[in-house]
């Protein structure tokens, strides 16, 4: 989900014609999630998009709005710190937002849901009003990459700019173009090579007992050590000082070599586990960091359109796990 704090208060009105603007364009965003059973009786999901006009009584998003009980500063100091507490989720997520893939369909509810909420006038701050905004959306029909692609599209039209709308799917069943490009590098290899890929796990298999023990971990880290959510704000000119120091230090070792292929979030994650465990941790914590990489990338030679796949296409980076004093002495 994608939670969005902003100054004043939005116009919910034009909001709603740019997401319908949006969602009409871009016809998979008014799809249907559906299931089928194959002929192994297994359940296979798929998204039923309207190709024809769309009916009067035909919702293409969800858009929920209210207005909070409390002004800002109930929740956090005013101004605010660059580290404070998470905002309540309840203020970004309308509680009929659905769960489940069977809810999904049963509801036959709109593939994207948009939650605002008002904050009233803060007489702490000014009489200054905010606005939350929650993104929310199945994480198995969308990644992070494809919700980004959305609000970026969001952001076009509510601006009233050009964005690349993607052509109409054909009528019928529409074959996967990631799986297809998948499945041609795969034909492509074994008909070259004899020597079998080896097999990748991104995921451990904990087992009852892991299980317990995570569960166990996370229940003492929260109630007992007092672990909790927090917001982090990083001004623009220190965002960039770190960035810029980054790439120009990478660059320089490396005889003046690119340093594109470092991004902003590689280093912001080495910079925040950097800063976490530079003190109050024993050296001896074993620290360890999970992450994703979208991988369209390396497939957008064979078909162009999957640079715009916004479904899922990731993997898990296999990240090691370290001591905090190796993190500390790592560069």
């Amino acid at each position: 989900m994608e939670l969005i704090l902003l100054k004043g208060k939005i116009d919910t009105d034009a909001l709603a014609v740019s997401l319908a603007g949006v969602t009409t364009k871009w016809r998979i965003l008014a799809g249907r999630l559906q299931s089928i059973q194959d002929e192994n009786d297994v359940t296979q999901w798929r998204i039923k998009i309207p190709l024809g006009e769309i009916p009067d009584n035909y919702e293409t998003f969800a858009l929920t709005i209210s207005t909070g009980d409390h002004p800002l500063s109930h929740y956090v100091t005013l101004p605010m710190p660059l580290v404070s507490k998470s905002l309540p989720h309840a203020l970004f997520l309308n509680p009929s937002t659905p769960r489940q893939y069977t809810l999904w369909e049963s509801e036959s509810h709109p593939l994207t849901c948009w939650h605002v909420t008002h904050l009233p006038a803060d007489p702490l701050n000014g009489g200054k009003e905010y606005t939350c905004i929650g993104f929310a959306r199945s994480h198995g029909i969308f990644d992070g990459v494809g919700a980004a692609t959305i609000m970026r599209a969001l952001v076009s039209e509510m601006r009233g700019e050009k964005w690349a709308v993607p052509p109409l799917p054909k009528s019928g069943f529409n074959e996967n173009p990631l799986q297809g490009a998948l499945d041609a590098r795969i034909e492509n290899h074994e008909s070259q090579s004899s020597a079998k890929p080896k097999d990748y796990y991104g995921f451990v298999n904990l087992g009852v007992a892991g299980a317990v023990k995570q569960v166990a971990w996370h229940m003492r880290e929260q109630w007992w050590k007092g672990a909790d959510r927090r917001a982090l704000i990083i001004p623009k000119d220190v965002l960039l000082f770190l960035t810029n120091t980054v790439r120009s230090e990478i660059s320089r070792c490396s005889d003046g070599g690119s340093s594109s292929q470092v991004t902003t979030g590689d280093i912001l994650v080495a910079w925040v586990l950097k800063t976490i465990y530079s003190q109050g941790t024993s050296p001896k914590s074993v620290v360890q960091c999970s992450n994703l990489a979208s991988f369209r990338d390396l497939l957008a030679e064979d078909d162009s359109s999957i640079l715009h796949y916004i479904h899922n296409a990731f993997v898990p980076l296999p990240y090691p796990s370290m001591t905090v004093v190796q993190l500390k002495n790592y560069p």
